[in-house]
């Protein structure tokens, strides 16, 4: 891609907003993405919401914290009526490693040792978030919880192996680039989605925020393992020797 490509792109790209379903259904019912991240490092100071530019960046994200069995969701954000909102010819990019220099060699930051940007993940919204949130939401996406039974064991396993698959060990254990392996009549965990609607405003909110024309509810239940045939890798803020890390936000 040429540079004047990838500018362009940077610039029209949306933001992503990557959340657990409970929190979308707070966010969607106050209307309101509230700001909650704080500096980045000791020279930056900023309270906001946390975005990114980079979908990927956003499942990785979304995946490493939540599970199959939880779901989660991401928004993705009109970045150029935010921009026209609040008043920005551009939204500032944070780095989120700005005091660990990743391996240049490193898939998820090609871009920036090629075109030496600092807006590469993290954008943060500030002046107190978004308020109404709804008119800046152009996509959600909604990942369902997942539940299953597990197969019963083969009639030819010794009893150590039907001990073993009795007890999810071993070969039998849980295989995280095939989840379903040993998995039988996959479904929505409705316990799960129970919990998360436990009172009329719950179920209204989700209800308003399902049938939106912007909603669109995975026909693959539990979280996503590849994205444009690569596999999703578990992505974190923070690293652990960043002054962030754990939490402090």
């Amino acid at each position: 891609m040429r540079a004047s490509e990838f500018i362009t792109e940077w610039r029209e790209a949306y933001l992503y907003h990557a959340t657990s379903i409970p929190d979308s259904i707070r966010i969607w019912h106050q209307d309101a993405i509230k700001g909650g991240t704080g500096p980045t490092s000791g020279r930056t100071k900023f309270k906001g919401v946390s975005t990114t530019r980079n979908y990927n960046y956003a499942l990785g994200y979304m995946v490493g914290n939540n599970r199959d069995s939880t779901g989660g969701v991401i928004f993705w954000i009109n970045q150029d009526l935010v921009k026209r909102d609040l008043g920005r010819r551009r939204l500032k990019g944070y780095d989120w490693f700005t005091d660990n220099q990743p391996d240049d060699t490193s898939d998820e930051f090609q871009r920036r040792s090629e075109f030496d940007d600092t807006d590469r993940f993290e954008t943060v919204i500030t002046k107190g978030g978004l308020h109404p949130f709804k008119k800046y939401v152009a996509k959600i996406e909604i990942w369902l919880p997942k539940t299953s039974d597990r197969m019963p064991p083969p009639e030819e396993l010794t009893p150590v192996q039907k001990w073993n698959w009795e007890n999810n060990l071993g070969d039998y254990n849980h295989d995280p680039k095939n989840p379903d392996k040993y998995n039988i009549n996959i479904r929505v965990d409705q316990k799960v989605m129970d919990r998360y609607l436990l009172t009329p405003a719950e179920k209204q909110t989700w209800q308003s925020m399902t049938s939106d024309p912007r909603c669109e509810i995975k026909q693959t239940l539990g979280l996503p393992r590849q994205y444009q045939g690569t596999d999703i890798r578990h992505k974190v803020q923070y690293d652990t020797d960043h002054p962030m890390y754990g939490g402090r936000r």
